[in-house]
């Protein structure tokens, strides 16, 4: 086994705890190579000096001409929460005490309404600089012919709005996107980041640089470990976010709450079904909208192509393959082990979900939150208080934010959160020397023209504009 040529002689990168919290946190990776912690800094770390330094002028511009004049109609509400990206966080009533405020609405709904929670009470442990509001809330969706509405929020843990407190309901809408906004960027997205730290550097320090899966991978890894560390460690990270960074946009310091945002999604709340541990799965979870049934088309896209990888994987590596799962297994939770890694479709899937997260669930996910989410909608910063009752007077919207703080948000939204496509996944060559996987490459391009082409739903991200890695 050791005598097949190995990427940096097999003395590559490997996955350690996290040295900021290594019970509560996916394993990190340090160890950067040279080549690869120089390919980003040509390609990303440079875009993201220029674009702070040449997009002042314009986050200015944009600052000035935007801010939250009016609150969202009750319509634009449900359909931001409920169709795209802020989908994900869709969960099932439970019947726990956290949910009991909804209980008389729920009895008195029309037959046939079925009913799902957005939890978003993980901000509660934020401290947010003076002068500035956090709220958790726990909002109540109705499903009834098809169609989603809102029909509740419990704000701050004890008081429940319905649409018929108008002021104290528009006003508690805010902190739901707020709490949704950080949710996203801090507890769901992550989960497509960091966990994949371990896998990439397994991959490529343990498996043979002919082995076919080392091939199958090996574009979709390009960016990955040091974007993700330069994210995690580097003292100009966005997350960082000290109160004074020009481009920070945050509401607290990472030291104050900030940090259990990436907790709550990765080891999860306990007793709060809407902060599920985190879990690898082979296919990805299911996500009840739209966005999600795009995500899934093309997941399934991709496992037709590694169901073929695979079924071309020669005999001598397969125990390549036991040892790669061992190792991640041990870093990755619910990844398949040595033992489960060969029976039935498991290998396959499991190459599926990491090539689709690191290309469509990752792209997706910035796409939807740049583009159909204005940076003045996330409401990163907001200087009025929660409502404290049922009746409140009308808070003036405009309110809610300064112009220092809709700065922030459009300079980090253009340089960090908006896609710079690098690679495209359409434009992937995995190098196979088989030329039956050739075929299969080939193939796997023409299915995802295809699926684009045969979308059930509304396409949420153009295929050529879907990166091939994590580059954003």
């Amino acid at each position: 086994m050791s005598s097949r040529p190995r990427l940096y002689d097999g003395k590559g990168p490997w996955p350690q705890p996290n040295p900021q919290r290594p019970d509560a946190e996916a394993p990190i990776v340090l160890d950067v190579p040279a080549d690869e912690q120089n390919d980003w800094n040509r390609h990303i770390g440079t875009r993201y000096g220029l674009q702070l330094i040449f997009g002042i002028p314009n986050a200015v511009r944009e600052a000035i001409r935007h801010r939250a004049d009016r609150y969202p109609s009750d319509a634009e509400f449900d359909t931001t929460m409920t169709t795209g990206v802020y989908s994900k966080f869709l969960t099932p009533l439970t019947g726990g005490a956290d949910e009991a405020a909804f209980a008389p609405i729920v009895a008195a709904a029309p037959p046939g309404a079925t009913f799902s929670k957005i939890d978003l009470t993980a901000i509660r442990s934020v401290k947010p600089y003076d002068g500035m509001y956090v709220a958790p809330t726990l909002t109540l969706v109705q499903e009834l012919s098809g169609r989603r509405t809102i029909r509740a929020i419990l704000i701050s843990d004890d008081l429940l709005l319905e649409p018929a407190n108008r002021n104290a309901f528009d006003l508690a809408k805010l902190f739901v996107l707020q709490g949704a906004a950080y949710g996203i960027l801090f507890t769901e997205h992550p989960n497509l980041h960091f966990p994949f730290d371990a896998i990439n550097a397994i991959t490529q320090t343990y498996l043979p640089t002919d082995h076919v899966v080392f091939r199958l991978l090996r574009p979709h890894l390009r960016f990955q470990l040091a974007l993700n560390r330069a994210v995690l460690e580097s003292k100009g990270s966005v997350i960082t976010n000290f109160k004074y960074t020009f481009y920070a946009p945050f509401t607290a310091n990472m030291d104050d709450g900030m940090l259990d945002f990436f907790s709550a999604g990765y080891v999860g709340v306990p007793g709060r079904s809407g902060y599920p541990k985190y879990d690898f799965s082979a296919r990805p979870k299911a996500i009840a909208s739209d966005y999600g049934i795009f995500l899934e088309r093309y997941y399934d896209t991709v496992k037709k192509f590694t169901d073929k990888v695979v079924a071309r994987m020669p005999p001598a590596d397969v125990e390549f393959v036991r040892g790669w799962a061992n190792h991640c297994s041990d870093n990755v939770i619910g990844f398949p082990t040595e033992n489960e890694i060969l029976v039935g479709d498991t290998l396959s899937a499991t190459l599926a979900r990491i090539v689709w997260d690191l290309s469509v669930g990752h792209g997706a996910d910035h796409q939807v939150f740049a583009k159909e989410i204005s940076p003045e909608q996330k409401f990163l910063r907001l200087r009025v208080p929660p409502p404290a009752a049922k009746d409140i007077p009308r808070v003036d919207p405009a309110r809610a934010t300064l112009f220092r703080d809709r700065f922030k948000t459009r300079l980090a939204h253009k340089v960090f959160f908006e896609p710079a496509l690098i690679t495209a996944l359409i434009d992937a060559d995995y190098g196979f020397g088989d030329p039956q996987l050739v075929a299969a490459q080939n193939e796997f391009k023409q299915d995802l023209r295809e699926t684009e082409a045969q979308l059930p739903c509304r396409n949420y991200m153009p295929l050529s504009e879907i990166p091939a890695s994590i580059q954003y």
